[in-house]
C-alpha cells in the first residue's frame, strides 16, 4: 500500500474517532498531533522544526482552548461581488 493511501486510512479513522465525540479537549488535539507525526516525518526534511511548531501549538491550545482558533485565523477579508469603484 502506498504510504499515501495508509495515511489516509490513518485520517480516515482519525476523523471517525474525533466524529463520535468520545475524546475530549485537548486530548483530541493529541490524537490528531499524533497521527500527523508519521507523514510529517515522511514528506519534510525540516520535520523537527514543523513538529515542534505542532507541539507549541498543542501548547497553546491546552492553556486556552477556547480562544486557540480565533486567535490562529486570520481575519477575512472583506470580498466584493462586483467590479468597479468601491461604495460610499
Amino acid at each position: 500500500m502506498p504510504a499515501a493511501a495508509a495515511d489516509w486510512l490513518a485520517f480516515a479513522k482519525l476523523f471517525k474517532r474525533l466524529w463520535k465525540g468520545k475524546t475530549t479537549w485537548p486530548a483530541e488535539f493529541e490524537l490528531v498531533r499524533e497521527s500527523y507525526a508519521p507523514p510529517l516525518e515522511r514528506i519534510y526534511d525540516d520535520a523537527q522544526l514543523r513538529a515542534a511548531d505542532v507541539a507549541q501549538l498543542d501548547q497553546i491550545a491546552t492553556r486556552s482552548p477556547r480562544t486557540v482558533l480565533t486567535e490562529l485565523t486570520l481575519p477575512i477579508p472583506q470580498m466584493r461581488l462586483v467590479s468597479g469603484p468601491a461604495p460610499h
